[in-house]
């Protein structure tokens, strides 16, 4: 049986031998993607303005979210098939029990153990095996961080709308708001509520009430700067006042015979 090979320009299937296609060592095969034919032809001779061909179907179809899937990691941010086409793919897909990693060519076990998930993936897995993105993200670690700072001033609006959007929920605010407790203090929301329990809702110096009018709890978590240890609940003012005082005793020894000096 004839060897062929598909043309990724004029999508013709031809001999998979030098006469029609030219010679390249990057890829696995030892051929260019397309024939010498097209090869030959000016830039831009399959380029039409505002549409796309599909690497499936091989129609011509409008640039759009409407017709292609968004895929970030493109020139034009859409995927190369074309919305139908990947329907079609993933209706008729069968999961594999061993897959061909797309850099090695090695042969694996489609498991999460030699590939990484990935939601583009037709089976939820990766093209490539862990052990080839390692060696990726090692050797190219410069290339990855340039096109991450170039695409996120690209898209600085759009980013941070979304990002804004995301946070304004209150599940976002409730989950934000239990990283820190664990991220900064080590302690987690029923250590809080049983202190707030305990100081019957008010600042453990002031005594005046942590909750506002509207029955927001206006609370700050006090810890021990030396050890990290939680200490209690504050208001904004008394939390602000013994940092600013450095925590130390004799200074606010100091404070109150200024006072009372000054207030009798």
């Amino acid at each position: 049986m004839e060897d062929l090979k598909k043309c990724n320009k004029c999508r013709r299937k031809l001999p998979r031998t030098k006469e029609y296609f030219g010679t390249d060592k990057r890829n696995p095969d030892g051929f260019f993607g397309y024939c010498r034919e097209c090869g030959r032809k000016p830039k831009g001779f399959f380029y039409i303005s505002g549409m796309k061909r599909c690497k499936e179907c091989d129609e011509y179809l409008p640039a759009t979210l409407e017709y292609f899937e968004e895929n970030k990691n493109t020139n034009d941010n859409l995927s190369g098939t074309c919305i139908k086409c990947r329907k079609d793919i993933k209706d008729n897909f069968k999961l594999s029990p061993y897959k061909i990693c797309s850099s090695c060519n090695r042969e694996l076990p489609n498991t999460i153990e030699y590939f990484y998930h990935s939601k583009r993936g037709l089976d939820g897995f990766h093209y490539s095996c862990k052990d080839c993105q390692k060696e990726y993200a090692i050797n190219s670690k410069e290339k990855i961080v340039a096109r991450r700072k170039e695409y996120h001033i690209k898209n600085r609006e759009r980013l941070l709308a979304k990002c804004r959007e995301r946070n304004s929920t209150v599940e976002s605010k409730i989950k934000r708001k239990r990283y820190v407790l664990k991220l900064q203090f080590g302690i987690d929301e029923d250590t809080v509520v049983n202190a707030m329990n305990i100081q019957k809702g008010c600042c453990d110096i002031c005594k005046k009430s942590l909750v506002d009018g509207e029955g927001v709890k206006t609370y700050h978590v006090d810890h021990n700067h030396t050890t990290g240890d939680f200490r209690g609940l504050l208001c904004s003012k008394c939390n602000t006042a013994i940092g600013l005082l450095e925590e130390d005793k004799e200074i606010l020894k100091s404070a109150i015979r200024y006072l009372e000096k000054h207030n009798e």
